[in-house]
């Protein structure tokens, strides 16, 4: 039993690794942060709202960009594995296909919730800096700007001079000054603005609910690996991107409003219902907060779904040619 657990937790770290690895999801994952962060001098008509308005336009970046960073990871993990024969080397050892693509996906999950860590810290940091409608808080923006800038060069001058791998030590510098970035910025005292005006303190509120967008990267992440040990990665990504879209748009195709039956109550069951994970509009209104129940019904809505796609897997990958 320790000599599986072992075998399991090694084949996770290097699928963790696989992840990290690829210049695509790291180059993603960064823009994403970056287009965060900025956002709060882009964001020039506020109308009076700037804490709704930028709260929603974070939330919406972190869901688009952590579905196409998730789905770019998964994409690939079974389908590179198979074409270069690692998948056949790993299965002649006392290995099975099952626990080989559990450790797989537990990897990528880890590699999700890094990312989710990330785009949570900067969104949070985007809002409390977005103070009126026309001022910023420079003192909590800047750190955090610097931050993937100063992990790539770090990243870059200990390659030159220690041979390390580039993509995972610049992910792990950038996740340490991101982190540093974020508590800097919540521990800063708040700014009293002309007029007496207070600049706007850490909405923690937006921490589960960057939490549930992180469950709908890790469902769009099984969709994809399930499909790439068939499919090439731009395949998977169009077929996965294909049903995102028709689940977004499911009540409209498939809602009441169509008289039901038993077609559209089936397709609302197989396509992935992103809508479940997305509760910004319930932080509008003033002390509301994401209650312990919504957290728990979208949880078991993305491991039910999620469970139901590596099974799937499951079963493609057991047919397929290792």
């Amino acid at each position: 039993m320790r000599n599986e657990l072992r075998q399991t937790a090694v084949l996770a770290w290097a699928s963790f690794l696989d992840a990290a690895r690829k210049p695509a999801t790291l180059l993603t994952m960064t823009s994403g942060l970056m287009l965060i962060l900025a956002l709060p001098y882009m964001v020039l008509f506020k109308i009076g709202e700037q804490a709704r308005i930028m709260r929603d336009a974070c939330l919406s970046l972190q869901f688009l960009l952590g579905w196409l960073v998730a789905a770019l990871a998964g994409a690939g993990a079974l389908h590179d594995e198979l074409r270069s024969g690692t998948a056949a080397l790993a299965l002649c050892k006392p290995v099975g296909r099952a626990r080989f693509l559990l450790a797989k996906f537990l990897g990528l999950a880890m590699f999700v919730s890094l990312m989710t860590a990330l785009f949570a810290e900067a969104v949070m940091i985007s809002v409390r800096a977005s103070m009126t409608q026309y001022l910023t808080d420079d003192r909590i923006l800047l750190p955090a700007l610097a931050a993937p800038g100063a992990a790539f060069g770090a990243a870059a001058v200990v390659n030159a001079m220690r041979n390390r791998s580039f993509v995972p030590l610049s992910l792990a510098l950038m996740a340490v000054l991101m982190t540093a970035a974020f508590i800097f910025a919540a521990s800063l005292p708040l700014r009293t603005l002309l007029g007496g005006v207070a600049a706007p303190q850490m909405d923690w509120r937006l921490a589960p609910a960057c939490a549930l967008l992180g469950l709908s990267a890790l469902v769009a992440c099984a969709m994809a690996f399930a499909l790439s040990s068939r499919l090439s990665p731009p395949f998977t990504i169009s077929i996965v991107a294909l049903l995102s879209v028709t689940g977004l748009i499911g009540p409209a195709l498939f809602g009441p409003a169509h008289g039901g039956g038993a077609i559209p109550a089936i397709a609302a069951c197989l396509l992935p219902d992103f809508q479940a994970f997305w509760i910004a509009d319930r932080l509008s209104a003033a002390g509301s907060a994401v209650t312990f129940a919504d957290i728990s019904i979208s949880a078991a809505y993305a491991i039910l779904y999620l469970t139901a796609w590596l099974c799937a897997g499951l079963f493609m990958f057991k047919h397929a040619k290792a």
